[in-house]
Formats: C-alpha cells, structure tokens, sequence
C-alpha cells in the first residue's frame, strides 16, 4: 500500500504518488497541493517534522532523498541500490534513518549527519529480502519483514559497520 502521512503539526497531509509518482504536500486549511515531489514510496518524516525521506522517480540506484520539510531543500543523498528500496525509517531522536534493501536482502542505518553507513542487517538464516522498516520508539530494536516473518534485531548503530550476529535476531512467525 501506499502511506499517507501528516505532517507532526497536523497542518499537512503528503501523499505518495500512487499512480504519476509524484508526492503531494496538501495543506490542511486551504485543502490545495502546496507543493510537488518526483518521487514515491517509501516515504517517512521524522519525529520532530522537520525531514521528509523519499525515494525520487528518476534517481539512479533508487537512493533516498532528505528533505527538509520546511524549506524543501535536499539535505542530504542516501545511496541506492539497483535492487531498490522497500523501507525507510527515521529513528526516534532523529539523528538515524533506517533503509531496506529489499533484493540486496540488507537493511542499513545510516547516520543522517554524515552521511555514513553505521550498521548494516541481514537476515540469519540468509537469503529473505527485507520489506519495511520501523525503529522502536526506545530505540532499542529495529523492525523489518521478509513478507513472511517478521525479523528484530537489537539497534546498534555506533559499533561499526558490520553484520549482526545471531544472538542478536529473533525471528517472528
């Protein structure tokens, strides 16, 4: 399906571009598109409003944009894979946003400031592609689904990149 957001505010609605691949940013009180993204799902905006995350339409590798919410400026780029995105997450102190990797089978936590890949998730035994993405409002798990299991993993974004090791993955059927 295709997610519709609020804005944290509660003054706009942005829907994904189900059928032209265009994100649209209605205002709530004047019920009109204020604003146009090339872009489609995943989308996510972050805990406070002020960062969108989309997947633009014509981005080579399907990387995944930051936008600043207020200014509509590109912030910041996340790479792509040819493989395609399938989930996006910020983490609940902004500062993280989560990436599924649906063919590449990985999902990789990427440090919005710097731009860094910090951690990388894969699935134990090996070979499910992961769709979605979530981070637990305490920010000790990291959500995502093959389709179907569901599969958490402990959120350790600062001990480097690497893989996790399997005390660290519960598989939930």
């Amino acid at each position: 399906g295709h997610p519709i957001l609020f804005s944290k505010d509660s003054k706009f609605l942005i829907l994904p571009g189900a059928i032209d691949n265009t994100i649209r940013i209605v205002n709530l009180q004047t019920y009109k598109v204020d604003y146009r993204i090339d872009g489609d799902n995943p989308i996510s905006i972050n805990n406070d409003g002020s960062l969108l995350a989309f997947t633009p339409r014509k981005s080579s590798g399907n990387a995944v944009q930051i936008m600043n919410f207020q200014t509509k400026e590109i912030i910041r780029s996340i790479p792509g894979s040819s493989s395609g995105v399938s989930g996006i997450a910020f983490s609940p102190d902004n500062k993280y946003l989560a990436v599924a990797y649906e063919y590449a089978k990985v999902l990789k936590i990427w440090d919005i400031q710097t731009g860094e890949n910090v951690y990388n998730y894969t699935t134990e035994p090996p070979g499910y592609g992961l769709i979605g993405a979530s981070i637990s409002p305490n920010q000790k798990y990291v959500l995502s689904s093959s389709g179907t299991y569901l599969f958490l993993f402990k959120f350790q974004p600062n001990t480097g990149i690497k893989s996790i090791e399997d005390d660290n993955i519960n598989i939930i059927y």
